[in-house]
């Protein structure tokens, strides 16, 4: 439970932090005050059951992948297989993110859908091989142990190709940043277009959640 509040926390600083840069620190909170009191639009012919499964399990899923990350030598759930568990709910944001884009019936959220299931396959396998690595290099699949195992040199010192594919391909699998063409302005918005009120405000919380836990999770890596 810690673990998840902490993530909650961190999302909220990194949505603030990211307003800042634009020079509107208090964006987010007005954002989430807005769509909060605005009414949720319904698409014609839409499956809001299936986009609302999609727009749910994001944030659930960056908060179950929050649940491996250690907070010194503890974490919420004691797992020895937590680079397992992490990238498998980096997964189920694929068919999250899908869902939300198929379930409004528009085609630009459709296409937005796709672009990340695409993405997603295209940096897995680097993400995959970049958490590998420094699992094998600590003999384990813990994240604590990785990160003990570090107490001489970080990995991401002697391994510091490792680290970059796993920086690069981590933002491909929160899709942020360049790496953002599933929601990207060329398609309106994509997976996100016909998302609006609470269901978009949970949404984009599963997107900084999901950026927050990759970057929590870089530490005992790397």
């Amino acid at each position: 439970m810690v673990e998840v509040l902490a993530l909650g926390v961190l999302a909220v600083a990194a949505a603030s932090l990211n307003a800042a840069f634009a020079g509107r620190p208090a964006e987010p909170f007005h954002e989430v005050a807005r769509l909060l009191t605005t009414q949720r639009r319904v698409p014609a012919r839409a499956d809001m059951l299936l986009a609302r499964v999609g727009v749910i399990s994001l944030p659930v899923a960056a908060a179950l992948a929050a649940l491996v990350v250690p907070f010194g030598d503890r974490a919420a759930v004691d797992t020895s297989i937590g680079v397992v568990w992490f990238n498998a709910m980096e997964v189920v944001a694929w068919a999250s993110v899908w869902l939300a884009g198929w379930g409004v019936n528009s085609a630009f959220g459709l296409v937005g859908g796709y672009r990340f299931i695409a993405q997603g396959l295209a940096y897995e396998l680097p993400h995959m091989f970049a958490l590998i690595t420094a699992a094998l290099a600590a003999h384990s699949l813990d994240l604590r142990v990785i990160g003990d195992a570090q107490d001489g040199l970080w990995y991401a010192v002697w391994m510091p190709v490792a680290f970059a594919v796993y920086l690069m391909s981590a933002l491909a699998m929160a899709f942020w940043g360049p790496f953002g063409h599933p929601v990207g302005d060329d398609l309106a918005g994509g997976a996100a277009l016909e998302l609006s009120g609470p269901d978009r405000v949970v949404f984009l919380a599963g997107r900084y959640g999901l950026l927050t836990v990759s970057a929590a999770v870089a530490v005992p890596l790397f």
